[in-house]
């Protein structure tokens, strides 16, 4: 399948608290994931946005998990890591940074770190990971008037997004 270990994985997190990973614990990771995935995207709206259009933007989405009356519907699900994946990924990319190159590395790094988890979650999420990615360098193109700095940027991108694989590959070895 196209499933990749980082949606094992969240199940395991639990098992230092004493839980096991049955249908209890799949079920509070997969809530966990969804509310955090929310709070997520309502702080990437406070970054744009009023907090009230930010509220009202999240509702919607808040309504519907918190309105559902199919009893099975919080479960852990093989979509609920790559979504809180692009949920960070998009929490990282609307967050400012100041103007210091040293923070736009990092910010860069962070971003593709998280970036290149994805393939270890889903493929299916690839497609708007690389989207996130093209806007995020598209963003720094035009914040960074100094071309050496956008390129060191890019680069501790680059970085980030290989490191998932040379750690996987370093553990395979």
């Amino acid at each position: 399948g196209s499933s990749g270990p980082l949606n094992v994985y969240p199940l395991l997190l639990l098992t230092p608290l004493g839980f096991t990973p049955d249908l209890a614990a799949s079920r509070l990771v997969g809530l966990l994931m969804m509310t955090g995935s929310v709070c997520l995207l309502y702080a990437t709206l406070l970054h744009w946005y009023s907090e009230s259009i930010a509220r009202l933007a999240i509702l919607p989405v808040a309504a519907t998990i918190a309105a559902l009356q199919y009893p099975q519907h919080v479960h852990f699900s093989s979509e609920h890591g790559p979504i809180f994946i692009l949920s960070v990924m998009l929490y990282l990319i609307a967050k400012p940074v100041s103007s210091k190159f040293r923070a736009w590395a990092i910010r860069a790094f962070a971003v593709g770190l998280v970036g290149g988890l994805m393939p270890f979650a889903k493929m299916q999420g690839l497609p708007i990971a690389a989207a996130l990615i093209a806007v995020f360098v598209h963003s720094k193109w035009l914040q960074m008037p100094e071309r050496r700095a956008f390129a060191g940027a890019l680069l501790a991108m680059l970085v980030g997004a290989l490191t998932p694989l040379a750690l996987v590959l370093l553990y395979l070895s």
